[in-house]
């Protein structure tokens, strides 16, 4: 007789990855994302070095087909959403986040309700966009597993209005009375950085200037410290010269 083939399920969860390096106010954002998303779990803390090689074992782990990773570069979060096995990858610069402790509203949702997504109509039309709705639905689309309920209690929108044609903006509302809409956050913009085949690896799809900007910043930060240390060093070195000199008199 054949061997039976064992195949991996993957659920339709996201895997929440941190990064070591995130601050107080990234990581309250994180939290919202955690709450308004109750297919989601948490991982400990990984370095973004690691991130292709840490990535499929977690997933594999707990049964994942998602990931999104919070990474900070020169005090900017980066979000990488990602498919899990084959790709793609796209990576998010966040801008204008404020949580829901900031915006204090009297919205109120349940986390065994559903959302409703909604797109405008550049996600039909322009290529990009495109694949960035699939990903977005897939992500952000809360499925009917056995915690939650079969009703629809919020709307997420996803619009490309404005100038920047790569920032997407984000926006939470509560289904108040069947009729009414109530924000209840949080809100952010993502701006497009780069979109990879793989897992953080394979053939570039798209690459925006934004991620030559980040790294442009990221090594003037280092410059910047660095020239910061050999001042430090500098200085300590003229105090044991000093030192020496009123020791020899």
């Amino acid at each position: 007789m054949a061997e039976k083939q064992h195949k991996v399920f993957y659920r339709n969860h996201i895997l929440i990855v941190p990064t070591r390096n995130l601050e107080l106010q990234h990581r309250h954002f994180m939290l919202d994302i955690l709450s308004i998303l109750p297919h989601s779990k948490k991982t400990n803390k990984i370095k973004y070095e690691q991130l292709s090689q840490v990535i499929p074992s977690l997933c594999e782990n707990h049964k994942c087909n998602t990931f999104i990773v919070f990474h900070t570069i020169s005090d900017q979060l980066i979000l990488v959403f990602g498919s899990y096995p084959s790709g793609p990858t796209v990576q998010f610069s966040v801008l204008n986040i404020t949580t829901i402790r900031d915006l204090q509203l009297a919205g109120n949702f349940s986390k065994k309700g559903r959302v409703l997504l909604q797109f405008d109509q550049r996600f039909n039309t322009i290529i990009k966009y495109k694949l960035l709705k699939e990903i977005i639905t897939l992500l952000f689309n809360v499925p009917q597993p056995r915690f939650t309920d079969n009703f629809i209690d919020r709307i997420f929108t996803f619009t490309t209005e404005g100038e920047a044609q790569n920032r997407i903006w984000f926006r939470s509302f509560e289904i108040y009375q069947s009729k009414d809409l109530r924000e209840i956050g949080p809100r952010f913009a993502l701006e497009l950085i780069s979109i990879d085949e793989g897992i953080s690896s394979g053939n570039i799809l798209y690459q925006g200037s934004q991620l030559q900007n980040t790294q442009t910043k990221f090594k003037q930060k280092i410059r910047k410290s660095e020239k910061k240390f050999e001042k430090i060093l500098n200085e300590i070195n003229l105090k044991e010269e000093e030192i020496d000199i009123e020791e020899n008199e």
